[in-house]
């Protein structure tokens, strides 16, 4: 296990600033998750840790050194990449050896090695055959054990399951964590897909035009995002623009509401309020007059998402809320009802409103 630190990477294409003061630490033996949109950074940072790219300025740290100038084959990872990259005249198990034939491993210790590891990711039966004759999923399972095989101190995947379908995506996102608890080897995973990360990590970084915008674990960010940034990025929220107007309450339009999330923040602030749609219940227009967190609105659309549907709500501000509700209950709020809107103040978040451009 490897103690990871990156200080103050900064890098840039002509006048495209791709990283700016990025800088992370990583625990031993964790696996962490670099998830953005396109752009933002992730895959250039993965190759400046990997000795791929080099960055204009700041430090790479392993274990305490800095081995920024060192050579990618000086650096003892394994990368695992979007496109397997199998050698198509290797059969599986000679592409699981090839590193350990380059660091010219003894032949008992490679073959012990490479049969470890293809039964560790289920292709023991699968050793002779070539990768025409494997499918995506059994090519990346290949691909894994490779990058595994020279017993890298860091593991690197630069979104591994992106060219899978979506079966066998979640399969072997499965499979990766499994065998990141098995070898505790210190993983970094790129992906751009907020599922796989909130799922596979024991971290994630989200990363926003070159910066880190907050790196915390996935319970954290998607119930405590640091920015507005975050808060819109990682999972659905609805959004209502407000003002705070005292310790723990803000005003939206022309009602006061509770809101714990906004005490700290000095009166007359403009803030947003981003509500998960598990936090919102729809009410009965009827049910309203004691619901002093109510506002109506008309139910526009439902989304059928199997056990849950999610209702679209458009408030008399012309703001839309979404709901999830269990599928049954939904079919109580058709398409055009007249109903109110209330939410958990305790989990709605409270940030500064974002500045435009």
């Amino acid at each position: 296990m490897a103690r990871l630190e990156i200080r103050d990477v900064n890098k840039s294409y002509g006048a495209q600033h791709v990283l700016r003061d990025a800088g992370l630490d990583f625990d031993e033996g964790e696996l962490v998750t670099l998830l953005g949109p396109s752009g933002c950074g992730k895959t250039t940072l993965l190759r400046i840790i990997a000795g791929l790219e080099t960055a204009d300025s700041g430090a790479v740290l392993l274990d305490g050194k800095d081995i920024s100038p060192m050579p990618p084959n000086k650096r003892n990872m394994g990368m695992v990449f979007q496109a397997y990259s199998l050698f198509p005249n290797m059969n599986a198990a000679d592409n699981v050896a090839f590193g350990l034939q380059v660091r010219h491993t003894e032949k008992s210790g490679r073959q012990s090695r490479v049969g470890e590891l293809l039964e560790m990711v289920g292709l023991s039966a699968f050793a002779h055959k070539y990768p025409h004759q494997l499918s995506g999923g059994q090519q990346q399972r290949v691909a894994l054990a490779r990058a595994l095989a020279i017993r890298p101190d860091l593991l690197l995947l630069d979104e591994p399951l992106s060219a899978l379908d979506a079966r066998v995506r979640v399969q072997l996102r499965d499979e990766i964590r499994r065998i990141h608890e098995e070898t505790g080897v210190t993983t970094i995973f790129v992906t751009h897909d907020q599922e796989e990360a909130l799922s596979i990590s024991d971290r994630v970084a989200v990363m926003n035009r070159g910066q880190i915008d907050q790196f915390d674990s996935p319970h954290a960010i998607y119930q405590r995002p640091a920015t507005p940034f975050v808060a819109g990025f990682i999972g659905v929220s609805s959004c209502l623009s407000a003002t705070v107007v005292d310790a723990g309450m803000v005003r939206v339009e022309a009602e006061t509401f509770a809101a714990p999330a906004a005490r700290g923040l000095a009166a007359g602030t403009a803030v947003s309020i981003y509500l998960r749609p598990e936090d919102v219940r729809l009410l009965p227009a009827a049910q309203t007059a004691q619901q002093t967190m109510a506002r109506r609105g008309t139910v526009r659309t439902h989304t059928f998402m199997g056990a849950m549907t999610r209702v679209t709500v458009r408030l008399a501000n012309g703001a839309d809320i979404f709901a999830d509700l269990a599928t049954p209950e939904a079919g109580d709020f058709p398409a055009g009802t007249e109903i109110a809107v209330d939410w958990n103040a305790d989990r709605a978040q409270v940030l500064p409103a974002a500045r435009e451009g």
